[in-house]
């Protein structure tokens, strides 16, 4: 969902397909560990206002057995000095299995041509009795090339502590992206601090392979 809502553009519609080895949100596998199929599709309007839906396949550790996640957002976007962009917005995060995961997010962030920054806040994160706040910075240096750097550092703190669960952790993100006319492959290097002692909780580093078809 990183690139709605990434910048100011005139009213438009557009919309991505794509295939990932591994599904990592924040640092964290909602497909223990295997494949996932996601669509996005964003409405950016010339006025501030964009709206966007994303759908992906799940497997989260807990069931072990096949879901989907749909997560829709609304939120205004406004060009501030310079080339910085700021936007504000709400994203909801519903899951089909199991159905009680489901939490609201929100954020305020600012962007430039090269990087962006987000503060988001999740009152019950994944449905659970603790709050959740979280920072992140993506930087992606402007190249005149189709190959291109990618960089993502996030911290989480949860209030209070999740049960047998950590306060805060961290996760990070490296890799490069290529780009071919409608097609994007990435390459990258996903990790995580731990979140508990669960030894068969998905392991917290992966090579994650993405690729996406901008409709």
């Amino acid at each position: 969902m990183a690139w709605i809502g990434a910048s100011v553009a005139h009213a438009q519609v557009s919309g991505s397909v794509s295939l990932v080895s591994d599904y990592r949100f924040r640092g964290v596998s909602l497909s223990d560990g295997d494949a996932a199929a996601q669509a996005a599709v964003a409405y950016d309007d010339d006025s501030g206002l964009y709206l966007g839906l994303f759908a992906s396949t799940v497997r989260l550790a807990i069931d072990r057995q096949t879901g989907f996640q749909t997560v829709g957002q609304a939120g205004y976007a406004m060009r501030g000095p310079g080339e910085l962009a700021w936007d504000i917005g709400v994203l909801y995060s519903g899951f089909s299995n199991p159905s009680d995961l489901g939490y609201a997010d929100y954020y305020f962030g600012v962007a430039s041509t090269e990087w962006s920054a987000r503060l988001s806040y999740a009152p019950r994160y994944f449905g659970q009795p603790y709050s959740a706040l979280y920072a992140e910075l993506n930087v992606t240096p402007r190249s005149e090339h189709a190959l291109f750097p990618l960089l993502h550092v996030g911290w989480l703190s949860a209030h209070p502590p999740p049960y047998e669960g950590s306060r805060s952790r961290w996760d990070g993100r490296i890799g490069l992206g290529y780009s071919y006319e409608s097609l994007t492959l990435q390459l990258s290097w996903v990790t995580a601090s731990s979140t508990d002692g669960d030894p068969d909780s998905p392991r917290n580093s992966a090579w994650v392979l993405r690729l996406t078809a901008w409709l």
